[in-house]
Parts: structure tokens; sequence; C-alpha cells
């Protein structure tokens, strides 16, 4: 049997929704937790770990800064639902020594004129060559339906239930399945304009990607494009602020923050307040 930090990095695969950094950091603290499980409670097999552990290990090290408690919470969460045992770990950092996510983050919201020029600009970059056709329709995915950068050059797969559809998104932080619903006209013409492409590629998949591109390339030429353009933080019109908007429209149309939280992929409702008051 391999120790226990060996096994505790082994719970996740690449990552591909995070960087490299984040990935880096990742590892070293599921390392710091296997050895810990290990030397405190002798463990053989990271699969027996228990909710007493991870409570323990969280009052020995209530010295750290709640930015190194929310790391640790991160990786536990990471461990927890890969064994199947998510519900051994509190859902909210506060519960840890952390802060909640609305300390941590303050909604933002989207330069709406900034936004559209990007969008232009895209478009323009789509009529010199088709091949950025792509970037364009993951640009209205993220606008339409709150996604995440990765997300929205995913596949495309649409659920039907009860008379309605839902998209299932793919390529989703930690794996986590969800959907949502599809609901207005803006919705529905960003999965055409992506199944329209995936149809063109002749792929089965569903894929919008241009078929002599990775998805690794597809997804880099976006991070970069975007940032030129002007998508940064700094102008409020960087790729993840799409989610902050979305967000607030979706509890305006009455949703609750319980349906908004999971159709933004978050377990946790107060993880809303990072994306609306």
């Amino acid at each position: 049997m391999k120790n226990l930090a060996y096994q505790a990095t082994h719970c996740i695969g690449k990552e591909r929704h995070v960087g490299d950094k984040t990935h880096t950091e990742h590892l070293g603290s599921l390392a710091r937790i296997g050895n810990w499980l290990q030397e405190k409670y002798g463990l053989d097999n990271i699969k027996n770990m228990k909710s007493h552990m991870v409570q323990s290990f969280f009052n020995e090290h209530a010295h750290q800064s709640a930015s190194t408690v929310e790391k640790y919470a991160t990786a536990f969460r990471l461990i927890a639902e890969s064994i199947g045992k998510a519900n051994i770990v509190p859902r909210s950092n506060k519960e840890l020594g952390g802060r909640s996510a609305a300390q941590r983050y303050a909604p933002k919201v989207g330069d709406a004129g900034k936004l559209a020029a990007i969008r232009e600009k895209l478009v323009e970059m789509a009529a010199k060559n088709p091949d950025n056709r792509y970037l364009v329709a993951a640009h209205d995915m993220r606008q339409a339906f709150g996604l995440r950068a990765a997300e929205s050059l995913a596949s495309c797969k649409v659920v039907q239930r009860g008379g309605k559809q839902f998209l299932s998104p793919d390529m989703t932080k930690g794996g986590r399945e969800r959907e949502i619903e599809i609901k207005t006209a803006a919705q529905r013409d960003a999965v055409a304009a992506v199944r329209a492409l995936a149809s063109e590629y002749g792929k089965p998949s569903g894929s919008m990607l241009p078929p002599h591109k990775s998805w690794q390339q597809c997804y880099d030429q976006q991070k970069n494009t975007m940032s030129r353009l002007g998508a940064v933080k700094a102008q409020n019109a960087h790729m993840h602020v799409n989610r902050h908007d979305w967000a607030r429209e979706q509890l305006k149309s009455g949703d609750s923050r319980k349906d908004t939280a999971e159709a933004l992929g978050h377990g946790r409702e107060e993880v809303v307040g990072h994306y609306a008051p």
C-alpha cells in the first residue's frame, strides 16, 4: 500500500479546470494532509479518513491564517469527494476556522459596454478566420448560462425532462454534474450556435472546437485573446464576471439562492454571496 501522502495527491487528476499554480498548491496541501493523517492516526488507506480526523486537523491548525485554513479545507473536500465521503467535511469554511465565502469575496458587476465591445471584436476575428467562431460561441455561453471559462469550451449536452430542457455542462469544476434550465431566447441561441459548429465539424461528441486544435490549445487561445481584448478584472470585463451578472439575474427572476448556487456548480448556498448581494 502506498503511503498516505501519495494516496492523497492521487485522489485528483490533472484538474484541467484550474491553473498549474493552483493545481500545484492543491498537491502540496494534499501531501501535507496525507502525512499528518498517517502520523496522527496511523492510517494506511486514505479511504478510512473520518470526520473527527478532519476536525482534529483544523483544531491543531487553528493558529493558521484564514486563507491557509481555506486551502486545507479545499484539499480535504477534494479527498472526501474522491473517496465518496463528501459529508465528512463541513460545507462551510467558517466552521473550520476560515472565512465564509461572502466574507472572502465581493460581488462584481460587469461593464456592459466593455463586454459588448469585446464581443464585437471576437465577431470581427471570426469573420477574418472561421476557426475563431468558437470564441464567440463560448463568450455567449458564458453570458447565457454563467459558465466558467473551461466549461464554455466544452461539449454542449442538452437534457430533456418534464417538458423542459436543461444544459448539462462538461469540464465542470471537481467533476460535479449539474443542470441549468434553458429558459431564455439568448440561451437557446447560444446552444444552437454551439451545435451548428459541432455539426459542421462532424463531431458526434458535440464539440464546437476546430478539429485541428486540441482542447488545451483552444483554452490557451481563449485566455490570451480575451486578455488582449481587455477582458480583465481592472475593466470589470473578465470572463468570470459573466457568472456574477448571471447569478444576479437568476435571483431577480425569482430563483432561490440554493438553486442559483447549484446552477453555478457550487454545493454551498453561502457561495452565492460571492456573486450577488
